[in-house]
């Protein structure tokens, strides 16, 4: 990668931004393969969905949605999921997925965080204003 962006690396396999990055089916084909690596591990370790929640951090739901790769979960989740393990995030993700189309799949589950984040603060807001907006108990 060194320095590169995105539409540098694009730009040099022959691709354009849009053409990277519209592929959904290799998004969900990634996310199926890294539930897979993850149900793998957690088996070797002898460990239920619920103990590599709880020994991760998150929730059951967050495992299971994980495993059936139904959910694109965020970088953080992975992280914690790798630490539970003792391995680097990197290990999570198949052999043979080229560094680029790791960048890019943690470059797409980082905009989540960033879209999950406004929606958080959004919601914080409304939060605020209904209490100030309610009678206040004395």
């Amino acid at each position: 990668m060194g320095g590169q962006t995105k539409d540098n690396r694009c730009a040099e396999r022959g691709q354009s931004d849009h053409a990277r990055t519209a592929s959904g089916e290799e998004l969900d084909a990634l996310l199926v393969e890294l539930g897979h690596r993850v149900a793998t591990l957690r088996r070797q370790y002898g460990l239920t969905q619920e103990q590599l929640a709880q020994r991760a951090g998150c929730s059951t739901n967050t495992v299971i949605a994980l495993e059936s790769g139904k959910r694109n979960v965020t970088v953080r989740n992975l992280a914690m999921i790798s630490a539970a393990f003792q391995i680097s995030l990197g290990d999570l993700f198949p052999k043979g997925l080229t560094a680029d189309a790791q960048a890019d799949t943690i470059s797409a589950l980082s905009g989540e965080i960033a879209t999950a984040q406004g929606v958080l603060e959004k919601m914080h807001d409304l939060i605020g204003q209904l209490k100030r907006a309610l009678p206040s108990e004395t």
